[in-house]
């Protein structure tokens, strides 16, 4: 019986507790709430920004790729055509690091090109009050090259 009436008393008293701020006496307060609106123009030309960057930078790679596959297609052919098998081995071989050098390039471009779109963009958007809207980042645009 006394483990009952504690339990009740605890309850009653802790009830009592959460209710007090609501039954408290309020005074005539005013808060005033500054909210910063979202400058959605300013949101608008940070994805064009940004976007624009991101195509430039993929078409670049792109060009870069098809280069250096041409370069290598055509080295490669020359290399076979020669007689000289010593020479021949070190021309494909110079045809192959050629090709990993401009690859390698290419990629590195690429990526300081999203890496830097999506820096400014980060820019921009603070800028606009637009931190917290959208939750994607810069690693969308990893799943792409």
């Amino acid at each position: 019986m006394r483990k009952i009436l504690a339990s009740v008393s605890l309850m009653a008293f802790a009830m009592a507790i959460i209710a007090a701020p609501v039954s408290a006496d309020t005074t005539n307060t005013t808060t005033t709430t500054v909210t910063k609106t979202l400058d959605v123009t300013a949101a608008q030309n940070a994805i064009e920004k940004r976007d624009t960057a991101l195509i430039t930078g993929s078409q670049t790679y792109s060009t870069a790729v098809q280069t250096a596959l041409t370069a290598r297609k055509d080295a490669l052919k020359a290399a076979y055509a020669l007689t000289d098998k010593k020479t021949m081995k070190a021309a494909i071989k110079k045809s192959w690091a050629d090709y990993t050098k401009a690859i390698n390039t290419a990629r590195k471009t690429w990526m300081t090109a999203k890496k830097d779109a999506w820096k400014q963009f980060n820019t921009d958007m603070k800028a606009a009050r637009a931190v917290g809207v959208d939750y994607t980042s810069s690693s969308v645009d990893s799943l792409t090259m």
